[in-house]
């Protein structure tokens, strides 16, 4: 359709002092969608595959790659990214915040466009679980030992053969050898 391109100047009195106009026509030769993800959480490092779909067909010099923006939707930045067919995968960058709300967005480069896909992530941190006590463990005879984890809640871990569900950042157990 019809467009037009509008550029104001100031003067050197900061005063607005020049108007120009440029119509022009949008070429409808090239669509870019991207597609709703299947999963909607992924924990940082996994790789994220995104379905995109193209009309026209692209210069040969064109290539495709993913943007992450932050935790508000917002400031995108380049995923190093794998093409197959019309899937894009990039890997979740370490040490986001986790949380609600991330976006992706499927890019070309000739021409320039980009494509948002409409699925709204979240970010979920890898999990990190120490175990620690201040108790001499003797056989035969209990002891407490603290486990303290980080990253996004709950996680299972398993301990003599016995899984425990950790709601909170520090569980105690009681072990006895």
């Amino acid at each position: 359709g019809l467009n037009i391109l509008t550029v104001r100047t100031k003067d050197a009195s900061g005063q607005w002092s020049a108007f120009y106009t440029k119509p022009f026509n949008n070429d409808n030769t090239f669509a870019l969608t991207a597609e709703n993800l299947n999963t909607i959480a992924f924990c940082e490092t996994v790789e994220m595959p995104v379905p995109f779909t193209t009309t026209g067909v692209f210069p040969s010099e064109n290539s495709f790659k993913l943007q992450l923006s932050n935790i508000n939707g917002q400031n995108f930045i380049d995923l190093p990214t794998t093409q197959t067919g019309n899937v894009l995968k990039a890997n979740i960058p370490p040490g986001l915040m986790g949380g609600f709300g991330y976006r992706v967005r499927v890019v070309s480069s000739l021409p320039l466009m980009r494509a948002l896909s409409a699925t709204v992530l979240t970010i979920k941190n890898k999990p990190h679980v120490s175990i620690s006590g201040t108790q001499t463990i003797n056989f035969e005879q209990a002891a407490n030992l603290t486990i303290t984890a980080n990253g996004t809640l709950p996680i299972t871990y398993t301990l003599n053969g016995e899984s425990t569900v950790v709601q909170s950042s520090t569980t105690t157990k009681s072990v006895s050898p």
